[in-house]
């Protein structure tokens, strides 16, 4: 990996829960008998749909700790936070509940960072929609239950199957973790560099 400038505390702080995501995931492979390795399979699908969530979820956290400490430090201090929300706190705490309004906190004044301008947005935007089917539909496809994420509905059609027909897992590997880890750190890295 190339040298990365200096990043803010919120950013090493970002850096390091995504590291530490990839350090939970068991290492090696069973290779007893077939029902040891289906029970084995079914977990580490498991634990990379909850890495891959958890990985995604960083850059959020980032995005929104990084926002309150610009915006308003105090909020992160160890005190108890005050009741009565002033109009700052409460469009933090409104992003914190609903990205499309985190996204548009950072668009706003003193940050004035467009987001969705950001070289690895498009990546980062696919990989919460694979995040969100991971999440939100135990990792199944589902189009017709869920409004359907075009970027997953791609990634379907690249197995060669038809995804307005196809129900069933989305298919997901360490490879992913890894490239979600990457894309992660990637776009940190840059939007960090913004502000």
């Amino acid at each position: 990996m190339a040298l990365r400038p200096s990043l803010s505390f919120d950013g090493e702080i970002g850096l390091r829960n995504v590291n530490t995501t990839l350090m939970l995931l068991p290492t090696g492979s069973i290779t007893a008998t077939a029902a040891i390795r289906s029970r084995a399979s079914a977990r580490d699908r498991v634990i990379l749909e909850l890495a891959i969530g958890r990985v995604e979820a960083n850059a959020e956290y980032y995005l929104l700790t990084r926002a309150a400490r610009k915006l308003k430090p105090e909020l992160l201090r160890p005190t108890p936070p005050a009741s009565d929300a002033d109009p700052a706190t409460k469009r933090i705490r409104d992003a914190a509940k609903n990205f499309p309004k985190l996204v548009a906190l950072w668009r706003q004044a003193p940050i004035s960072v467009n987001l969705t301008a950001l070289n690895s947005w498009n990546d980062f935007s696919a990989l919460r929609d694979l995040r969100h089917v991971l999440v939100h539909q135990l990792g199944n496809w589902q189009p017709g239950i869920s409004k359907p994420k075009p970027t997953v509905a791609a990634r379907i059609q690249r197995l060669g199957l038809n995804p307005n027909v196809y129900r069933g897992s989305v298919q997901i590997g360490r490879r992913d973790l890894f490239r979600a880890t990457t894309l992660v750190v990637d776009f940190i890295a840059e939007a960090d560099a913004l502000i």
